[in-house]
């Protein structure tokens, strides 16, 4: 696939300029721009799901940078296709696998649409967005397809993790916020009562 890509079908300058603009989304801009839009949008809307996704999406775009994308990259050195030296160029110093790029867009794509419920009207725009950007990593000679792979799995898993402890977090605390303390007086019983619902 990455030599059919790059070597029998070289892109054309319309179709470069187009892959550089798909790969903005998965830019600072880009992120910005969705996770921004959803939290104007969620204090606008009074919709508490948006600005929950705003917050679960752009934890987990931070953790799967930071914790996973930056760290293998560094300890896996693997150099670029661009630099002509194969796939199999690992340790040498490169930051290709995996793509961080291609980790940022479909963590964007997961978290807005698990709260959009995959609802199919937001859910496929958003992986076709994220699938594009990981096609433009490819077309740009900057990933191979195995970069762009482990970066998808990395944010859609990253992603799913964050929101599923968020939701752990939040019916913890709401549980918790209906913790009931009060005094308890019996005969010759003194002391406090407490009562957890769960």
């Amino acid at each position: 696939i990455d030599v059919a890509s790059r070597e029998h079908n070289p892109r054309s300058q319309s179709e470069a300029d187009a892959e550089d603009n798909i790969q903005k989304f998965a830019e600072l801009p880009g992120i910005a721009a969705v996770l921004g839009g959803g939290y104007v949008y969620g204090l606008i809307a009074g919709n508490e799901e948006a600005k929950r996704m705003t917050i679960d999406t752009g934890e987990a775009l931070l953790l799967s940078s930071v914790i996973l994308v930056e760290p293998l990259k560094l300890v896996t050195g693997r150099a670029r296709p661009r630099e002509g030296n194969g796939p199999y160029h690992w340790f040498a110093g490169g930051a290709s696998f995996p793509s961080g790029h291609t980790t940022a867009a479909f963590s964007l794509a997961t978290g807005v649409s698990e709260y959009a419920h995959y609802d199919l009207r937001v859910a496929v725009p958003m992986y076709a967005l994220a699938t594009g950007v990981g096609v433009a990593r490819i077309r740009a000679d900057a990933h191979f397809l195995s970069d762009v792979f482990v970066g998808a799995t990395l944010g859609v898993l990253t992603t799913k993790t964050v929101i599923w402890l968020s939701d752990r977090r939040r019916q913890r605390h709401d549980r918790l916020s209906s913790l009931v303390v009060a005094p308890l007086v019996d005969r010759g019983v003194r002391g406090v009562q407490v009562v957890v619902p769960f």
